[in-house]
């Protein structure tokens, strides 16, 4: 019964606005837009997901000081509450590793 219900739940969160788009859809674009004024080039491989205010940013980039900088230009972006930031920085790129 309860895997039943967590089915449920999981199916109207994934059903409603926020998540199919919306206020979410919005903020990707400012973080992104944000990722790009502020770093430039160095923002390219970075992968912008939100929900309900908190972003994730993945992907890699080439240095620890851009992946730091990435993490403060998304958190300034009004509507940004929390940021997750786990991209990978530095040495190899993601697809080499083994």
């Amino acid at each position: 019964m309860n895997s039943l219900f967590c089915v449920a739940l999981v199916s109207a969160l994934w059903m409603s606005p926020a998540w199919a788009g919306g206020a979410d859809s919005e903020l990707n674009t400012r973080v992104r837009a944000a990722l790009h004024r502020d770093l430039g080039s160095g923002a390219q491989d970075v992968r912008v997901d939100s929900y309900g205010g908190t972003v994730r940013l993945t992907g890699f980039v080439a240095s620890r000081s851009i992946w730091h900088g990435a993490a403060e230009s998304a958190t300034g972006v009004s509507g940004v509450n929390h940021v997750l930031n786990v991209m990978v920085h530095g040495g190899e790129h993601p697809q080499s590793i083994q």
